[in-house]
């Protein structure tokens, strides 16, 4: 497993707050580029490879400030 931590400029915060479909919209986007990089990186056809992952989306920080950033567990590898 592997761990991605993706945050964003304050303006994009205060947007995925308000508009969550956007939000869905960009983590949908970020998964494939890191699944793409994990085929990639094995060496296989991005038709018959699969990856494995989890997200949590954290929408507070440490102060309840709004910091909404994706905690993204990734399978180390890919699956044929």
């Amino acid at each position: 497993m592997r761990q991605w931590v993706i945050s964003f400029p304050f303006q994009l915060r205060f947007l995925f707050a308000n508009y969550p479909a956007v939000m869905s919209k960009v983590l949908s986007i970020v998964t494939r580029l890191i699944s793409t990089h994990l085929i990639q990186k094995g060496s296989a056809e991005h038709s018959t490879a699969r990856t494995g992952a989890v997200t949590f989306i954290q929408r507070f920080g440490l102060a309840l400030n709004l910091n909404v950033h994706f905690h993204m567990l990734f399978l180390d590898g890919i699956y044929i």
